[in-house]
């Protein structure tokens, strides 16, 4: 089988597509990030470019079916080949490093002894783990997209993406509660698109440098708790769509004006929520009832404070005008 490799749609160039027509909208349908940079979360080889989730809906059950089975690895090892070098096992509820059995690790590293064909997307969301050691990725694994996002992480897997590093792309690990990011200080120079959105991360990544990323083109840190000792110096200017919407940076004026010299998506600490309806105005309220005390209420007040309980004010008005053309007359005990 001929190596795989993702598609030349899949991460974009700045300004232009290599078509040479302007890049403005990724497969989404969502505009790009800053100067034109279009970025498809996941695509396939065969061109057709999709987000992640939408593969996945289509095939989580032949990854469910695949890890369950006996044969394990030959299942595994032929889902990666249907699919063209990608390995999703999202939605799984994996948690244990028992869950991704080592049979199944074995198969993939005899795959790729056999075929020559890269592993080149790992799509492992939605799950439960904690370390992604655990799916013992390897430099000849020659992984390009890793999500590992919606997982509940002990630490940065700085090992993993240093693992990685000769041919990783895109690295997806938002939604992990990330309180520390620390960049491997071997040089990734393929690493395009970092997404660290939805931690709870206070400062820029640590290594994140020219050196150590010369080719990230996106940095997604929104929902974040990022303050201004961030200084927005310290991101390489090479880095041209950084998005730090929804960090408590973005209220110091300083800093969020810094920030928007350089194009950057800045926005409020919080989400926006919709404003209150208006208050009604006083001829809309309804009435007040008076207070009618017992010694002084005659029949028609009791007609009118009956009604009130009965049916509201306006049934009270009614009441109080049938009573006063009766003659208000008092009862007979």
């Amino acid at each position: 089988m001929a190596a795989c490799a993702p598609p030349r749609g899949y991460l974009n160039g700045v300004g232009t597509s290599r078509r040479g027509s302007p890049a403005t909208r990724c497969a989404c349908g969502r505009a790009s990030a800053a100067r034109g940079v279009c970025v498809l979360l996941a695509a396939d080889p065969s061109g057709v470019a999709r987000p992640p989730d939408r593969a996945d809906a289509v095939t989580a059950d032949a990854s469910a079916r695949a890890m369950d089975t006996d044969d394990a690895a030959g299942a595994v090892v032929q889902q990666i080949r249907e699919h063209k070098g990608k390995w999703i096992i999202s939605h799984m509820g994996i948690k244990e490093a028992v869950d991704v059995r080592a049979e199944v690790v074995e198969a993939i590293k005899q795959l790729l002894q056999s075929t020559g064909a890269p592993v080149w997307g790992v799509f492992a969301h939605h799950n439960s783990i904690r370390d992604v050691g655990w799916l013992a990725m390897e430099a000849r694994w020659r992984v390009r997209v890793l999500d590992v996002s919606h997982n509940p992480l002990d630490d940065f897997p700085t090992a993993v993406l240093a693992a990685l590093a000769p041919t990783l792309e895109h690295a997806r690990l938002s939604h992990c509660g990330l309180t520390v990011a620390t960049m491997p200080t071997a040089p990734m120079k393929q690493l395009a698109v970092l997404n660290l959105s939805n931690n709870r991360l206070q400062g820029w990544p640590a290594a994140l440098t020219r050196r150590g990323v010369p080719s990230l083109v996106v940095l997604d840190l929104s929902n974040n708790v990022l303050t201004a000792v961030a200084t927005v110096s310290a991101v390489p200017s090479t880095v041209q769509a950084v998005d730090v919407r929804h960090n408590p940076a973005c209220e110091d004026p300083a800093w969020a004006a810094a920030a928007t010299a350089r194009r950057w998506h800045t926005g409020p600490t919080r989400r926006p929520t919709p404003p209150p309806p208006p208050l009604q105005s006083l001829q809309d309220l309804p009435p007040v009832p008076r207070r009618i005390d017992a010694d002084q209420a005659s029949p028609a007040d009791d007609a009118t404070v009956a009604a009130a309980d009965a049916g509201g004010a306006k049934n009270a008005t009614r009441a109080r005008d049938a009573a006063s053309a009766n003659g208000a007359a008092p009862d007979a005990h």
